[in-house]
């Protein structure tokens, strides 16, 4: 059995209690906070670019490309990264079901795949940004390497994880009550967008951030419905 225990209650109880509430109003914050980044990082990107995304976009042959905005923008993906995180355990923590571990472990996966591919990315894209501002002679395949890689993780690779994660999501908060089933079914239409469409119209990746910072406000105007309940202390327990 267990006993709903207010968030002002003393003891462990009452300690696990504000605990327990706390965590997915960190999560609200931290994705929020998050998703701001993502939508600075990929603007950034995006003018740095100076167009639509190729896979010629940092070879030597592209004069359009501004290098100081493009670092602006991948500067910021580490951050993202940290924050993600964090917005993540906590969903991991408090709104899984430990008895269908299917589904939490796809959560992991999808998420650490996403900010992997951006992370990898930015690494390769400032190695490439460098080699492109040395002008040496012969570089031009290294450049079409490095630029391909930065392509396909950017701009395929992370958007379609990006998708599969807010597919997972918006069924683990559906089942505990969470998000409202009209949001859940805009989330489906989100992720599939994000999984088949983002090849054909680049600015999809845009909506990730948005689907993020809509499940960051859920989480910190509402509650799960047992999200206070802690099992009662024994009988007699001083």
């Amino acid at each position: 059995m267990s006993e709903a225990v207010p968030v002002g209650g003393s003891g462990s109880l009452g300690r696990r209690a504000r605990v327990l509430v706390t965590a997915p109003r960190a999560a609200g914050v931290a994705g929020i906070v998050s998703a701001l980044l993502l939508v600075a990082s990929f603007f950034l990107i995006r003018r740095g670019l100076g167009g639509p995304p190729t896979l010629e976009l940092l070879t030597a042959g592209s004069p359009a490309v501004d290098d100081g905005l493009l670092q602006a923008g991948l500067i910021l993906l580490p951050y993202v990264a940290i924050t993600f995180i964090w917005f993540m355990g906590v969903i991991r923590l408090n709104y899984t079901d430990p008895r269908n571990e299917l589904f939490g472990t796809v959560f992991i996966a999808t998420g650490v795949l996403f900010l992997g591919a951006l992370l990898v990315a930015a690494a390769v894209s400032n190695s490439v940004i460098d080699l492109r501002q040395q002008q040496v002679a012969g570089q031009s395949g290294a450049l079409r390497l490095g630029g391909g890689i930065v392509y396909w993780l950017l701009f395929d690779v992370a958007p379609r994880m990006a998708g599969a994660f807010i597919l997972i999501t918006g069924n683990l908060l559906r089942r505990v009550g969470l998000m409202p089933t009209a949001m859940a079914s805009v989330s489906v239409v989100v992720g599939l967008a994000m999984i088949f469409v983002v090849r054909r119209i680049d600015w999809v990746v845009f909506l990730f951030p948005v689907w993020v910072a809509a499940v960051s406000i859920l989480l910190l105007v509402r509650q799960r419905p047992d999200l206070i309940d802690v099992p009662a202390s024994p009988a007699g327990a001083g």
